[in-house]
């Protein structure tokens, strides 16, 4: 599985780097981007182009960090409760087994 996704990036690298190639006087091409009156000064695409793949990078980061942190918190509840549970499940095998024999069979002789 690995080695289809190396393969795949590998292809995609290449389709990214040819196209790239291929079309260098749009990513020379400046720009400007307004909002209403504000309007910034003109910047080439490439580097808005770097800047939002760089951004979207950080976005992507952050969320994961969030969800790992939220798993991790999620994971040591979990043992906890687990460690919990195992003290009560021995505490509950060291009880005497004597009484609740007896019990049972006075209720089984009843029926």
């Amino acid at each position: 599985m690995q080695i289809l996704k190396l393969i795949l990036f590998i292809l995609l690298v290449i389709l990214v780097v040819t196209f790239v190639l291929q079309n260098q006087w749009i990513i020379m091409q400046k720009f400007s981007v307004g909002y209403g009156l504000w309007e910034t000064t003109e910047i080439r695409l490439f580097y808005m182009l770097l800047f939002m793949f760089f951004f979207g990078f950080f976005l992507s980061a952050c969320c994961y960090v969030i969800k790992y942190n939220k798993l991790k918190r999620i994971l040591s509840q979990n043992k906890r409760q687990i460690a919990q549970m195992e003290k009560e499940l021995v505490s509950l095998r060291n009880l005497p087994i004597t009484e609740n024999e007896e019990e049972e069979k006075t209720s089984l002789e009843t029926v």
